[in-house]
């Protein structure tokens, strides 16, 4: 597999390719990755303001996943996006000792009005 990093000093990956020509990192099989969620609901649920910090894989269908991150760097979200409605999200709550202590499912939320 291949690897391409963004072009700054943080060592971060923005973009993975696999075996096979359309799944190299320069065609239409590879994933890719950003920071920016291009999201207006997990934007507005974990603000930057906050001190929340997204990462972002897309993958070739579209589908994205954004893990969200918290100033501790503890994955506190995981919002599935898909182009076909069937979006998830997944949180977790740790203590003060940075323990996860809770698991909050997508079936949690479907059934929680979070707006």
């Amino acid at each position: 597999s291949e690897v391409r990093y963004a072009d700054n000093p943080l060592n971060e990956k923005s973009s993975t390719g696999q075996p096979g020509r359309l799944f190299r990192v320069s065609e239409i099989g590879c994933l890719k990755y950003t920071r920016d969620a291009q999201s207006s609901f997990i934007n507005l649920l974990f603000p930057s303001t906050k001190g929340y910090s997204v990462q972002v894989c897309i993958q070739s269908n579209g589908t994205k996943q954004i893990t969200v991150l918290n100033l501790r760097g503890n994955q506190v979200a995981l919002y599935v996006y898909t182009n076909m409605g069937n979006n998830l999200l997944t949180t977790y709550e740790y203590n003060d000792e940075d323990r996860l202590i809770k698991v909050l499912p997508p079936a949690y939320h479907a059934h929680r009005d979070i707006g």
